[in-house]
């Protein structure tokens, strides 16, 4: 009976063995220890035997709380290096590509651009599977460590022949919600924006802008684009901090006011969109006059107060950037770079709908604080044009 089951054990580490080395990859993910007893007709004690022998030999090795992965700890155990400016990463980035980078055994650390180099110069043993750069251009910048290997993935819209880029399709998104806002009926569309003469506009603002262009310049007659430019000498708080963005959209919203209503008015941000419904209420609009809101980034706000916006998917984007990374690490160093742009999705909610404002007075008074649902009904003017009147401009 004994010699049974040695005889058992043996045929399946020669199995497990062969399925590592022919069948399976560096990094892939072998079975629970369960899965792996009930496939073989083993013991669990016995499939912990057998894999404890083939990591000795350098074949798997197994990381606490996440499996049992092809390849030795000096395989894609090895961290890949997420490489940040310091600046706080967008929500969901960091979250997708641990999780993915974690679904093949390997770890994240996080690296300031001057840090790269010297992680190096401490522990000459770190083996960096890959690099990810969220500032854009830092993998332009610097060299590349002698121990590295791998891939560099960087966030940037220009593209380079030896750098898989990615980006959020900012430009796609702008153009989608306002076909999505023609389509719904409204024809006179309007958009918030700095003048971009009077400052440097970030690569989503200028994503957004040139997207609603576009959009605008393909319906053609079936809308009645508006761009309300704001200088950057009116807007005293900085533009960077929801604060600021809420000032923008106040501003926006007396401009807005004089020029006349427009049917959708889109801000460069749900901040900005909040705005611009804090300077609705603040000049005494009825709710029934408001034009249609939308914004871009689906923060907390626009969850609040229904507002329909575009969601950056930043946690996909965290998750194909370790997918190229991964990739690369299995490919030859003569696979051309890649390059890709990660679709925003539309999110659909009350705000994009006319006369959206007197559904959701009681909501947009809890939000505010410092209006009642009365205050929001004061003035009725008969027309749009006369709701722009700067008399009501308070």
């Amino acid at each position: 009976m004994r010699s049974d089951q040695d005889r058992l054990r043996n045929e399946v580490e020669q199995e497990l063995r062969r399925l590592c080395r022919i069948s399976l990859r560096e990094g892939d993910r072998l079975p629970s220890v369960r899965q792996l007893a009930q496939r073989h007709g083993i013991s669990a004690t016995t499939t912990n035997a057998i894999l404890r022998d083939l990591e000795q030999e350098g074949i798997l090795h197994s990381m606490r709380g996440r499996g049992t992965f092809v390849g030795g700890a000096n395989g894609l155990s090895e961290p890949y290096a997420l490489v940040s400016n310091g600046l706080p990463l967008a929500p969901g980035l960091r979250e997708g590509f641990e999780e993915r980078i974690s679904e093949v055994g390997g770890t994240v650390m996080t690296l300031c651009p001057d840090a790269l180099d010297a992680a190096f110069a401490v522990d000459a043993r770190i083996q960096i599977a890959g690099i990810f750069d969220v500032t854009g251009d830092q993998l332009s910048n610097s060299r590349t460590p002698s121990p590295w290997r791998g891939s560099r993935v960087a966030l940037s819209f220009q593209t380079r022949d030896d750098v898989d880029t990615l980006a959020i399709g900012y430009a796609n998104g702008a153009d989608n919600l306002t076909r999505f806002l023609s389509r719904i009926g409204h024809q006179r569309i309007a958009f918030v924006q700095l003048v971009p003469e009077e400052i440097g506009l970030s690569e989503s603002a200028q994503g957004c802008f040139q997207g609603f262009q576009d959009g605008c310049r393909s319906l053609g007659s079936r809308v009645v684009p508006q761009v309300i430019a704001i200088p950057k000498r009116l807007v005293q708080l900085d533009v960077t901090t929801c604060a600021g963005q809420r000032e923008l959209g106040r501003i926006a919203t007396r401009e807005m006011l004089m020029l006349g209503l427009p049917d959708a008015i889109i801000g460069l941000t749900d901040e900005v969109a909040f705005g611009l419904i804090e300077g609705l209420t603040a000049c005494r609009i009825a709710p029934e006059y408001w034009p249609a809101i939308a914004g871009f980034g689906d923060s907390d706000v626009a969850s609040q107060i229904g507002l329909t916006t575009m969601r950056w998917e930043y946690d996909e984007l965290g998750r194909n950037a370790a997918d190229r990374l991964i990739n690369r690490s299995r490919s030859t160093p003569t696979t051309p770079a890649s390059h890709r742009l990660i679709p925003p999705r539309l999110i659909r909610r009350l705000s994009s709908q006319a006369s959206w404002a007197v559904t959701a007075a009681g909501v947009l008074d809890r939000v505010l604080g410092a209006y009642s649902t009365e205050t929001l009904a004061v003035i009725r003017p008969a027309s749009r044009e006369a709701a722009s009147a700067p008399t009501k401009v308070g």
